[in-house]
């Protein structure tokens, strides 16, 4: 985002356009894969070990649980991400599994380039998702459940989704009752807690950190960190 900002300014109408693949482990073809293996790879034993991890799995799609699967899931729609940037020219973009984001000044270009990269997509039997996949302003968007904002400075600001703070607490009301059930100590409910503190601890999240934590305090009656001076 910044380095689109240091190239078109704030004020020169970008749009994102943000892609989701449609049961993308589901949908993904053997054959593409296998290619990608013997492209990779001139060892047989090590294409033959990789394509156990593929096959085990069936005659389609790749398992969830799998670190191969999960390599090979980033990997396989790499010649279209390269089309789309050395071809199409998007040049401010990534991805990341099955999401996609790409900053571009013309939001009819970005519509052209949606049916370009369907074309792309179709021999891999990828799908995009009709109502993730979308063009909106490049000020304000959520990506991988975090919020992004981009200022008139060109600074960045990112937050925490509000559907990711909205299940958390739903989530600490429900350990509550699982505590006095018994069925789940204070100790699991605090490595739940911190393991969800320290994601959105990497972001512009204190204000929201210090309101979970009151909620926290009010359910449990202790504190998930020794409180600040002040605070």
């Amino acid at each position: 985002m910044q380095k689109y900002y240091r190239a078109n300014g704030f004020f020169n109408s970008g749009w994102v356009l943000l892609i989701d693949f449609s049961g993308y482990f589901d949908n993904v073809e053997h054959a593409p894969i296998l290619r990608q293996l013997r492209k990779a790879f001139t060892d047989e034993r090590i294409i033959r070990l990789a394509w156990r991890f593929v096959k085990c799995f069936g005659q389609k799609s790749l398992g969830i649980g799998s670190q191969v699967s999960q390599i090979l899931a980033v990997s396989y729609p790499g010649e279209v991400d390269h089309y789309a940037k050395e071809v199409l020219g998007l040049q401010y973009g990534g991805r990341y599994m099955d999401d996609s984001y790409y900053f571009h000044q013309d939001r009819e270009y970005l519509e052209q380039c949606i049916e370009k990269l369907k074309e792309k997509y179709e021999p891999l039997g990828i799908r995009l998702h009709p109502r993730k996949t979308q063009i909106i302003p490049i000020q304000r968007f959520t990506f991988l459940k975090v919020r992004f904002y981009l200022t008139g400075t060109g600074a960045v600001v990112m937050k925490p989704c509000q559907a990711s703070i909205t299940r958390m607490r739903r989530k600490l009301r429900k350990f509550r009752v699982m505590l006095d059930n018994k069925s789940m100590t204070m100790d699991d409910i605090m490595r739940a807690y911190q393991s969800w503190r320290g994601y959105v601890g990497h972001l512009d999240s204190h204000k929201t950190i210090r309101e979970m934590d009151k909620l926290f305090y009010e359910l449990y009656k202790i504190w998930p960190e020794p409180m600040k001076k002040g605070a």
